[in-house]
């Protein structure tokens, strides 16, 4: 019975098929998946600033369909959410 070391193994793609395979070849997936996390963080960012700014827009124009005290608490409301939003990003 020969005993072989992992690296004279991997060596021989005979004695272990499949367990040899070129890293170069594979160095673009770490890469991709860095660039669609990196978007996908982008795009969610981008929303949550879009419906802040969004919300306080509406909450700061004087309409007639919101009660004085409705506009105080819904603003409080869209601080508290943006404030439970931000530190976990702050604190880690």
């Amino acid at each position: 019975q020969k005993e072989f070391t992992l690296a004279k193994m991997i060596e021989d793609n005979t004695s272990l098929l499949g367990a040899g395979y070129s890293i170069p070849r594979y160095l673009w997936i770490p890469i991709v998946v860095a660039v669609l996390s990196l978007t996908a963080l982008t795009i969610c960012v981008c929303g949550c600033i879009f419906f802040i700014h969004h919300t306080l827009s509406l909450l700061s124009a004087k309409s007639s369909t919101m009660s004085d005290r409705t506009r105080k608490l819904q603003r409080g409301l869209t601080i508290t959410l943006v404030m439970q939003l931000t530190i976990p990003f702050v604190i880690q």
